[in-house]
C-alpha cells in the first residue's frame, strides 16, 4: 500500500493514491465507483476515518505539500494544521516556527509582564490571541515570532517533523 501525502486544499489534507484492487473495507466511497487515479483521504485526527475522492475531483482541487521549496503561505497552512516548518537557509540547527492557538485565561493567571502591567480593574477572562512562535538554535522559545519580507516572499520552506 503506497504512503500518505499532504495535499493542500483550503487546510491540508492526507492522500494516498488509489491502487485497483486494494480491498476499501473501512473506507467511505460515495457516488463514486473507484478508479485509476482516485485517492485515498484519511482525517489528520482520527486516521481511521477515510473517503475515496475520485481523479478528476482530486486535480482540480489539490496541490500536493512540498517537503522543500514551500511558499510562506503554505506554510501558514501547515502550521495551521499543527505542524512545524523552517526556512532552509536558516543557519541555525533546529529551527523551527509553530502556531500557538489562542484561549481564554483569567486575569489571575496572567504572569510575568503581562500580569504586572494589565489593568488591576479587568477582571474576568483575558483572550489570549493565536501566534506564531520559534524554536530557536540555542533551544530558547521566540515568543511572537515574525516574519521578515524576505521570509513572506521566500519559497524555500519545508515541513518540520
Amino acid at each position: 500500500m503506497k504512503e500518505f501525502k499532504q495535499y493542500v486544499k483550503s487546510g491540508i489534507a492526507e492522500m494516498r493514491p488509489y491502487e485497483v484492487g486494494e480491498d476499501l473495507a473501512g473506507i467511505s466511497i460515495g457516488e463514486h465507483a473507484p478508479s485509476e487515479g482516485g485517492m485515498i483521504v484519511r482525517d489528520p485526527n482520527n486516521h481511521e476515518d477515510q473517503y475515496y475522492v475520485p481523479h478528476g475531483f482530486f486535480t482540480e482541487n489539490y496541490d500536493p505539500i512540498q517537503s522543500e521549496a514551500m511558499t510562506f503561505g503554505m506554510a501558514v497552512e501547515v502550521m495551521k494544521q499543527g505542524g512545524k516548518v523552517a526556512r532552509a537557509g536558516w543557519n541555525g540547527k533546529g529551527m523551527f516556527v509553530y502556531l500557538v492557538k489562542g484561549r481564554k485565561v483569567p486575569r489571575e493567571a496572567l504572569n510575568n509582564e503581562a500580569h504586572l502591567h494589565y489593568p488591576l480593574e479587568v477582571t474576568g477572562d483575558v483572550q489570549i490571541c493565536d501566534h506564531v512562535d520559534m524554536k530557536a538554535a540555542d533551544g530558547s522559545i521566540v515568543i511572537g515570532w515574525l516574519a521578515s519580507q524576505t521570509d513572506v516572499l521566500a519559497e524555500d520552506w519545508q515541513i518540520v517533523e
